[in-house]
C-alpha cells in the first residue's frame, strides 16, 4: 500500500526507499529514483552501505495540506516501479500562555490589571513574534500589543466589576501556526474592610476626665478660692438665707469694743503688779519688831 506521511510545516522531512530484486531480495545498485509531484522533481540519493535511497528536504517548500507524490524507480534490466506516497503538511501548533504560566487571574476590585500573554512555538520552543493576539470577556474586548517585540503581548483590562469571569484569548500568526483558544478564569474580589479598633473605652475615659476637671474647676471657683474666714461667712449667709440655725455662730466685735477690752485688760495687769511704798514700809517695821 502507498505510504502516508504526516509532517509539520518548516520541518525537515526524510523519505527513505529500498529498491530490491524480487528474486534475490538484494538492493539494486545504480538505480535511479525520483520524487515527483507538486511541481517538484527531486532525485533520491543512494546509500550503498545501507542498500537504500533517501531524500531530505524542508517542508517549507510545500503548502499546508495533503500533497500527492510519486516515487519512480528504474534500473537497467529491471521494470520500472512506482509508489504514491501521500504527504500531509500540518501547521505548527502554538501555545497561548500567560506570562506566569497559569490560567487564572485573581485581584481585588480597584487594582489595575495588565493581561500578559506569550505565544510559544512548540516545535522550536521559541516565542512567536509578530502575531495578532486578541481577548474577549463579558465587559469588553481588545487587542494585545507586543510593544517591545519580545514575544510578550500586553493590554490593560478596564470596566472591571466584582465577580468571576472567563477571558478568551485568540491568536493568529500567519498560515504556518495554529492555536487553540486560551481561557483565563478572571476573579475580582470585593475589598475586605478590616474592623476598626474599639476605642469606645477611650471616649468614656476622656468624658470622665473632662467631667472631673470641670467639677474641680467649679468647686474651686465656688469654694476653695476663698480664704477660710470668707468661706465660713458665705456658709453662714447661706444657712441664714435658708432659715437654718448655725451650730457655731461667728461673733464679730466692733473695733471700739476690741480696743476698750484690750485697754481694760492691760489696766488690770498693772494693778496687780504695782505695790504702794507705804505698805512696804509697814511690812518692814513689822519684821524689825
Amino acid at each position: 500500500s502507498d505510504p502516508v506521511i504526516i509532517s509539520t510545516i518548516s520541518t525537515t522531512l526524510n523519505i527513505t526507499v529500498r529498491y530490491t530484486d524480487n528474486q534475490t531480495g538484494l538492493p539494486i545498485s545504480n538505480a535511479t529514483l525520483q520524487l515527483i509531484g507538486e511541481s517538484l522533481t527531486l532525485n533520491l540519493t543512494e546509500d550503498i552501505a545501507l542498500g537504500q535511497h533517501y531524500i531530505i528536504f524542508n517542508t517549507s517548500t510545500l503548502d499546508i495540506g495533503v500533497k500527492l507524490f510519486t516515487i519512480v524507480a528504474q534500473s537497467t534490466n529491471y521494470q520500472i516501479q512506482t509508489i504514491n506516497p501521500r504527504i500531509t503538511i500540518e501547521r505548527i501548533t502554538g501555545d497561548i500562555l500567560q506570562e506566569d504560566g497559569t490560567s487564572q487571574i485573581s485581584i481585588v476590585l480597584g487594582e489595575v490589571v495588565i493581561l500578559k500573554i506569550k505565544l510559544n512555538d512548540t516545535f522550536s520552543s521559541t516565542l512567536i513574534k509578530g502575531a495578532l493576539v486578541t481577548y474577549k470577556w463579558a465587559y469588553g474586548q481588545g487587542e494585545l500589543e507586543d510593544l517591545d517585540n519580545d514575544g510578550l503581548y500586553e493590554g490593560v483590562l478596564s470596566d472591571i466589576v466584582a465577580g468571576t469571569f472567563i477571558i478568551t484569548v485568540r491568536a493568529l500568526a500567519g498560515d504556518n501556526f495554529k492555536f487553540e483558544d486560551f481561557k483565563i478564569t478572571f476573579i475580582i474580589n470585593e475589598p475586605v474592610v478590616s474592623p476598626s479598633a474599639d476605642l469606645s473605652w477611650l471616649v468614656f475615659v476622656l468624658i470622665g476626665a473632662i467631667v472631673g476637671l470641670v467639677s474641680i474647676f467649679v468647686l474651686y471657683q465656688s469654694y476653695f478660692k476663698y480664704p477660710p474666714l470668707v468661706r465660713k461667712i458665705r456658709k453662714l449667709r447661706k444657712n441664714i438665707g435658708k432659715g437654718k440655725k448655725t451650730i457655731k455662730p461667728i461673733e464679730i466685735s466692733k473695733r471700739e469694743k476690741i480696743i476698750e477690752s484690750e485697754l481694760k485688760a492691760q489696766t488690770n495687769l498693772l494693778e496687780v503688779e504695782s505695790i504702794p511704798v507705804d505698805d512696804k514700809s509697814k511690812d518692814l517695821k513689822k519684821i524689825k519688831s
